[in-house]
């Protein structure tokens, strides 16, 4: 990393982390301000007290397993990475199993990469 990189991020970090969540929220969801500054925004969901994965992982594990793929992986919020098996069921929910602790979600049709896939979560 570059001294000019890091002193960017450093005053990046000063000026937004003070923030409100909602004004700071709205500052990483502006492209342009992001795009300006640098930054790239994560957003994380907690599955459980215990654990919470980023959020573009996760939407990339929802896809794989309406795909058909049995495992992806998740970055975690402390910055390391778990495998998850995944499995889809009938009723049109995505599951996901980590460290022995199942979770199911009701799938995000908007998602799913094919048009075809997409057509068949909307029967469900």
């Amino acid at each position: 990393m570059k001294k000019h990189d890091l002193q960017n991020d450093v005053l990046a970090a000063l000026l937004i982390n003070p923030l409100p969540a909602s004004p700071r929220l709205n500052l990483f969801l502006d492209e342009e301000f992001c795009r300006r500054l640098r930054l790239e925004p994560m957003f994380w969901y907690p599955l459980n007290e215990h654990i919470s994965v980023e959020t573009g992982s996760l939407y990339k594990a929802f896809r794989a397993a309406w795909n058909g793929r049995k495992t992806a992986s998740l970055t975690l919020k402390d910055g390391g990475r778990v495998r998850a098996k995944l499995g889809k069921q009938k009723c049109g929910k995505a599951t996901l199993l980590i460290r022995k602790e199942g979770f199911a979600f009701s799938f995000p049709i908007p998602i799913c990469s094919a048009r075809n896939r997409r057509k068949d979560a909307m029967r469900w």
